[in-house]
């Protein structure tokens, strides 16, 4: 994670760590890796086109998915609450921390046509 590990700031490295913990993943994708990769592979016209605006609306609702969460499954339900279930829980909470605005994460669309 070269590229990434430079744009974070702060208590960013911290956070990305715990993300990817939280996810059992050594690190998140790098466009510009993937992308070399994709012409490694013979792809070519690769469009590496940021998403942020479509994305960013959906983020809205993480605050409230997880108060329903917490109240009918935590206080309420009868499942118990695993490691897994607190990772899934605590993982779209810190992503914001590390993704657009505030971070340098991004959702990217790929295309691309194969030669």
């Amino acid at each position: 994670m070269p590229e990434l590990t430079t744009a974070l700031r702060g208590p960013q490295p911290g956070i990305y760590r715990k993300l990817c913990d939280c996810w059992v993943i050594d690190n998140l994708g790098e466009v510009a890796l993937v992308t070399r990769e994709m012409e490694r592979l013979g792809f070519r016209d690769i469009v590496a086109e940021p998403m942020q605006a479509r994305v960013t609306p959906s983020v809205f609702h993480v605050p409230w998915v997880t108060l329903k969460f917490l109240l009918t499954d935590l206080l309420f339900g009868n499942r118990k609450m695993t490691r897994a279930r607190w990772n899934n829980l605590l993982a779209p909470i810190l992503l914001p921390f590390v993704g657009f605005p505030i971070g340098p994460m991004a959702y990217y669309i790929l295309t691309a046509t194969r030669s």
